[in-house]
């Protein structure tokens, strides 16, 4: 598995995510999107890592004063998708719990908002039945909910429990009423559920619906959807090794110069994956594409990588192609944290 050796991709790695972390305070305050992939809810995650990296309690207060601007700013307006919006946050809220930087009980925060998205759940009120903005997005939230284990009362959980068991069925009747490029997002949500052991038996036939489903679709076996199955589909893992390896140097290849973002993604996606099999084979690779990669970063200015937006009076700092994605991806690298993988957007 991969681990850094040569000390000055490290200090080069730290150099970056110093660099990130000055231009978003500066330029990335202003975001009206509170979402996980578009707006401060990805910002937000990446402060807290990065505070916790330097053991700062400078950087975590500001982190935290950003969690409860995010929390005021939120309204009747917000939507409630995962990538822009309330089921996002909520799911930041438990997985901060999870990990250790927040204190407070998560019912706390989210005692507000719940009871709407309990209700449009069993209204059964969807955009769509994907991660982005439909079902399976509430489902993770739902996920993170049941994982943290924070409730305010009994009753609470098994109204969740209940509302998961929900959105699985909607998925199991709705199989083939969904496009292709969802199949993997909401089989990424599925497999979550599995670990749960939540109406086992029907989970486990929904995923393989979903997958054959996609097999028979000719889905693109060139997207980071299709390399986070196999990243997670730990009874192949041998036999995908090879098939994981190809993928990603063809996406990075695809990325590079054009979208460095991307492909500092892909590289923490294969080291994560090295980890997971215990692979050493790959090293020698991985370190060549992260110097190259350091490279390119360090020639360019970041006001074009993440220019500025007059409209929303911000940058991106989402994990969509924004500035948390870059400095998630690169805290990966350098700490072997890749717990908030499966927050992140999944490129197509």
């Amino acid at each position: 598995m991969y681990v850094i050796r040569n000390k000055d991709i490290g200090i080069e790695i730290s150099t970056i995510l110093e660099r990130l972390y000055n231009y978003g305070l500066l330029n990335g305050s202003f975001n009206d999107n509170v979402g996980l992939h578009n707006g401060k809810g990805g910002w937000t995650l990446f402060l807290f890592h990065y505070s916790r990296l330097n053991q700062s309690i400078h950087q975590g207060n500001t982190a935290f004063s950003l969690l409860e601007e995010i929390i005021e700013q939120i309204s009747e307006q917000t939507t409630l998708g995962f990538a822009n919006g309330i089921t996002g946050f909520g799911s930041l809220i438990d997985y901060l719990n999870i990990n250790n930087f927040l204190d407070q009980n998560s019912s706390s925060i989210l005692e507000d908002i719940e009871p709407e998205i309990l209700k449009e759940i069993y209204e059964g009120k969807f955009n769509s039945l994907e991660l982005s903005d439909g079902a399976a997005g509430y489902g993770m939230y739902l996920y993170y909910r049941l994982k943290a284990g924070q409730f305010s009362e009994p009753l609470l959980k098994a109204r969740i429990t209940e509302a998961l068991i929900m959105i699985v069925d909607i998925l199991h009747r709705n199989v083939n009423h969904v496009i292709c490029k969802e199949y993997f997002s909401i089989i990424q949500f599925l497999k979550k559920v599995e670990q749960l052991q939540i109406n086992t038996s029907v989970v486990s036939e929904t995923i393989k619906d979903y997958a054959q489903r996609w097999q028979s679709s000719n889905g693109s076996t060139q997207s980071s959807s299709y390399l986070f199955f196999l990243l997670e589909d730990d009874k192949n893992r041998k036999n995908n090794t090879k098939k994981i390896s190809q993928i990603i140097r063809k996406l990075i290849q695809g990325s590079l110069p054009d979208d460095i973002v991307r492909s500092v993604y892909y590289i923490c996606l294969l080291i994560y994956y090295t980890h997971k099999s215990n692979s050493k084979e790959l090293d020698n690779d991985i370190e060549a594409i992260i110097i190259e990669m350091n490279s390119l970063i360090k020639r360019q200015s970041l006001d074009v990588l993440f220019p500025f937006n007059i409209s929303s009076k911000s940058i991106n700092t989402g994990l969509n192609s924004g500035l948390s994605c870059l400095g998630m991806s690169y805290l990966s690298i350098l700490t072997n944290n890749y717990s908030w993988l499966n927050l992140s957007h999944r490129y197509e």
